[in-house]
């Protein structure tokens, strides 16, 4: 698969919330990462968690992408998804843009970026609009989502015990 019909998959799962078909085109083994303004580095396992927490809570999630560009070991894909932030009820917009980076048909390395004031304006109101541009609740936000993955990991690790 060329980096462009990897994006693609890719973006399709995502669209259909579907985080396993979205994990299976990461590349097992070797040194994986994914980075966003909230996730800011994941090894391959807390990424597919991290898709895997996102879609199964996402209401009234919508999704539209573009392949702006690609070459053969990468590709760049501006997204826009739209949703409900479950925390709060509050409705998002949220444009994303990324580069992969792609070896053998699957993604190796992952760099999502968005404006963070912009989504934390969405998903909290007026407190998000006043601080979400500050390093310091940028650190606080990164902490938070790292606690709720950390919760979710060990929440799907109990169900699968059982």
């Amino acid at each position: 698969m060329t980096p462009a019909q990897v994006a693609t998959r890719f973006y399709e799962a995502m669209s259909k919330r579907d985080w396993k078909g979205m994990g299976d085109l990461y590349q097992e083994g070797g040194t994986y990462t994914f980075s966003d303004p909230l996730f800011p580095r994941l090894n391959l396992q807390d990424t597919r968690s991290m898709w895997h927490m996102l879609m199964s809570r996402a209401k009234d999630f919508s999704l539209t992408f573009q392949v702006t560009s690609a070459s053969p070991d990468s590709v760049w894909v501006e997204w826009t998804a739209r949703y409900v932030f479950s925390r709060t009820g509050r409705s998002v917009t949220n444009h994303v843009k990324t580069q992969m980076k792609i070896s053998n048909g699957k993604i190796i390395q992952q760099d999502d970026v968005f404006d963070l004031r912009d989504f934390s304006k969405q998903a909290l109101g007026t407190v998000g609009q006043l601080l979400g541009g500050t390093g310091l609740f940028r650190a606080f936000m990164q902490r938070q989502v790292a606690q709720q993955l950390r919760g979710f990991i060990s929440h799907q690790a109990k169900k699968q015990s059982i």
